[in-house]
């Protein structure tokens, strides 16, 4: 999983763009959240799962990474970053073709419903409200992953 905000783990220094963070296990995915404490316990979740975690501090660092790096198996996103916004993040994600028909899970604290609205439009295929519980994201994850509970 891939963007992650927070100034950990990731090689992030004063004055440098960070290099996202490659970590064991199978898929990568992008992981995005502007909230340092739910972004880590996220991301020892998802490596307990097996799940490699990519992270972008900020959308030009989200779109460096993906301009570089393999696609990733899956992109879960949050709408409310550092920089820019998730829905516009996720607009850019769709211009790559390698990311038209990556699966995207949107995480926010944001109430609006009409966000929820433009993830659909957008092709997202599960949309979350922070804190989400971890049993139903991480089936979520495996659902878009074509991935069978085990």
């Amino acid at each position: 999983i891939f963007p992650g905000w927070g100034n950990y783990g990731g090689g992030f220094g004063e004055g440098r763009i960070p290099r996202p963070a490659r970590l064991n296990p199978p898929s990568g995915a992008p992981a995005h959240s502007d909230d340092r404490d739910f972004l880590l316990a996220m991301r020892v979740r998802l490596e307990a799962s097996g799940y490699e975690v990519i992270e972008a501090p900020d959308v030009n660092v989200a779109l460096k990474v993906v301009e570089t790096q393999p696609p990733p198996d899956l992109i879960l996103l949050d709408i409310g970053l550092t920089i820019g916004n998730g829905i516009m993040l996720l607009d850019c994600f769709r211009t790559y073709d390698a990311l038209r028909q990556t699966p995207v899970i949107i995480l926010t604290a944001q109430p609006a419903p009409f966000l929820r609205h433009e993830a659909r439009k957008r092709g997202v295929v599960a949309f979350f409200h922070k804190p989400a519980d971890n049993a139903e994201l991480l089936a979520a994850i495996r659902q878009a992953l074509g991935e069978t509970s085990s």
